[in-house]
């Protein structure tokens, strides 16, 4: 995982809030998990910190085999009750168009949309606050529409595999 500094106070990349300290993002998550009166269980904890050190969307399966030698083996039924309990404190969201799943990097946010700009080459996921949720649920609500989740992921190449010819792009001058 490349490590990237924030690039000021509205900076919303895991990798900047992150990267720094991931024994923090764990402890966050925990007093989260406690407050709403759950418990932080071995696998909630694990798969946490699994997505919180890769740092990008990761597929469940991928999380299932990276749990790791000299650790007890799981199944993809615990990775998935993980999952959709993290997903549920708000502290992990689902990239919908890779069918992967990535740390929140504002958990301590109000409930909020998960929009993404999703870099093809290396996979990078910026999560991007758009203000969309609430004018979308006055528009909803107008039209007796129960709105369950809002969900934007543009798909193109991030600026460090854009301008990096070590990246293997075909440089394209910015475009």
């Amino acid at each position: 995982m490349t490590s990237l500094a924030p690039s000021g106070p509205g900076d919303t990349r895991l990798e900047a809030l992150w990267s720094k300290s991931p024994q923090a993002a764990l402890a966050r998550a925990e007093s989260r998990c406690l407050a709403a009166g759950e418990r932080w269980t071995e696998p909630r904890r694990r798969t946490f910190e699994l997505l919180v050190e890769a740092g990008r969307p990761v597929k469940a399966y991928d999380l299932v085999a990276s749990y790791g030698p000299g650790r007890r083996p799981t199944k993809p039924p615990t990775v998935y009750r993980a999952l959709a309990f993290l997903i549920g404190l708000g502290l992990v969201h689902k990239v919908e168009t890779g069918n992967a799943f990535i740390a929140c990097p504002r958990p301590d946010a109000a409930r909020h949309a998960a929009n993404f700009l999703i870099c093809e080459v290396c996979g990078r996921a910026d999560e991007l606050d758009l203000g969309m949720r609430e004018p979308l649920e006055a528009i909803a609500q107008r039209l007796a529409f129960r709105l369950d989740r809002v969900v934007i992921e543009a798909r193109g190449v991030c600026a460090p595999c854009r301008f990096e010819p070590r990246r293997g792009l075909d440089n394209d001058q910015g475009r």
